[in-house]
């Protein structure tokens, strides 16, 4: 039996949702009630589609519930957090007068997928509210609403000076062109002022806008709402027993009660099924994407559909250690028991421990590079960091005072330019009595202070 080509019976009941759903303003997850979709044939008993009220996935609900006036969100591939972003972003547009909505995308296809599906949210609308005007991917409501919805590609191009935005969506912003970034901010920020903004993407590289944007608002520098959804957020990733994708290992094992139940964990499965609950067939889909991710790209998998915000990130350029060694570590990390006079300190001076100082030097400017000095125990344990812009005179009074504040620290100083004249300093002002010193062919110590940063010394 064919279903029918609109969800609503009559005009009445037409005239009757549309007035519900415009009196949902500030609740977008009420309105949901009031929208119809296409329920799929394999749902209903008689295997028919019927029109049914729109439903939530757990992450989108859930998002929906926590999202804040400025919001950054890491999420799974294909986890549906762009549309639940998108579909609040609409919902505003269609319930507050003179809403001016903005989605930016990392690509001209998505751009084209996006705005597909705005048009989407509003096609499942009553007649009696569904008169719009859309062209080149912009949704306009017309007279007296004047809400207009815009989707378009982040690039250097895009110039929003001349319009005040209300709403700013930057979809997978961690694969943005970081270069074009600070051009195309400075264009669209000043016209958002104090409106909503939601950042959102899968995971990239362990650096970038987006990876700071994230990571200072969990240490609660910033005004943005950390938002983090593994991969089982997502309803859709599981499989049954009989899936066709299923892998032939993992193939007619009946449904446990509960992951493990019938199928054989490993270590790894084990703490996330204790952690997480997770179930068969949700194991059985991370088996079977974890074996296909990783053959195309090792550690892919928990970039594309993460199962924490430490190790879904890449570091960038080569790897010479082991990422996933480098991953467990992380997770051990901790933040510092205090900071005091700029220094970050996980522990303090012991008596009789001996101490390391490594000492990187930049010339302090403001848009130059940090300088930075690291405190190490004789077990090579990191117990403090001194970390900033200074310039060289300042920055070797710190370190003097820190190195003499472990211990009289041995300060190993690299002494490319500018680390000369932090040396100098070190000597002459601080007088500081234990400094690193090269120990040349013949096992004696070289004439200078420090040491240099080469080809030579790198390998």
């Amino acid at each position: 039996m064919a279903v029918a080509t609109r969800p609503y019976q009559t005009e009445e009941e037409e005239e009757i949702l549309a007035k519900r759903i415009m009196a949902t303003r500030g609740r977008p997850l009420d309105a949901m009630k009031y929208i119809r979709i296409q329920s799929h044939p394999g749902d209903s008993p008689n295997g028919t589609s019927h029109w049914v009220p729109m439903k939530p996935s757990h992450l989108q609900k859930h998002y929906i519930e926590h999202r804040g006036h400025r919001t950054a969100m890491v999420k799974p591939r294909r986890g549906r957090g762009s549309a639940a972003e998108m579909y609040c972003n609409y919902h505003t547009c269609l319930t507050v007068p003179n809403t001016q909505a903005l989605t930016l995308t990392h690509s001209d296809d998505t751009t084209v997928e996006l705005f597909r599906m705005v048009k989407h949210f509003h096609n499942l609308l009553p007649v009696e509210i569904s008169l719009v005007r859309d062209s080149e991917h912009v949704l306009e409501f017309p007279y007296p609403n004047s809400s207009k919805y815009i989707v378009r590609t982040a690039n250097a191009r895009f110039v929003a000076t001349s319009l005040g935005f209300t709403h700013f969506h930057g979809s997978e912003v961690a694969k943005w062109d970081e270069d074009k970034i600070p051009e195309l901010l400075a264009s669209v920020l000043p016209s958002v002022g104090k409106g909503h903004i939601c950042y959102e993407s899968t995971p990239m590289m362990r650096t970038g806008f987006f990876y700071d944007i994230y990571q200072a608002a969990k240490a609660g520098e910033n005004e943005f709402v950390p938002l983090f959804y593994a991969w089982w957020w997502e309803d859709s990733y599981s499989y049954e027993p009989d899936d066709p994708l299923v892998r032939p290992e993992d193939r007619g094992y009946g449904k446990g009660q509960g992951a493990g139940h019938y199928l054989r964990l490993d270590d790894e499965e084990r703490e996330l099924v204790a952690l997480h609950a997770l179930t068969d067939g949700q194991i059985r889909w991370r088996r079977k994407n974890k074996e296909l991710f990783d053959s195309i790209m090792p550690g892919l998998f928990k970039r594309e559909f993460p199962e924490n915000d430490i190790d879904c990130w890449m570091s960038p350029g080569s790897q010479v250690f082991d990422p996933e060694a480098l991953d467990r570590l992380l997770q051990g990390c901790k933040k510092p028991e205090k900071i005091e006079d700029d220094v970050l300190i996980w522990e303090e001076p012991q008596p009789k421990q001996r101490y390391v100082i490594g000492v990187d030097t930049a010339m302090g400017t403001v848009q130059g590079c940090n300088s930075v000095a690291v405190v190490l125990n004789d077990k090579l344990e990191h117990k403090a960091t001194l970390r900033g812009k200074w310039p060289p005179d300042i920055f070797a009074e710190k370190v003097a005072r820190l190195g003499k504040k472990y211990n009289t620290a041995l300060l190993s100083v690299e002494r490319n330019y500018p680390g000369f004249s932090v040396i100098g300093d070190l000597v002459k002002e601080s007088h500081y009595p234990n400094i690193y010193c090269e120990i040349d062919e013949q096992g004696k110590p070289a004439s200078v202070l420090g040491w240099i940063t080469s080809t030579r010394t790198r390998s």
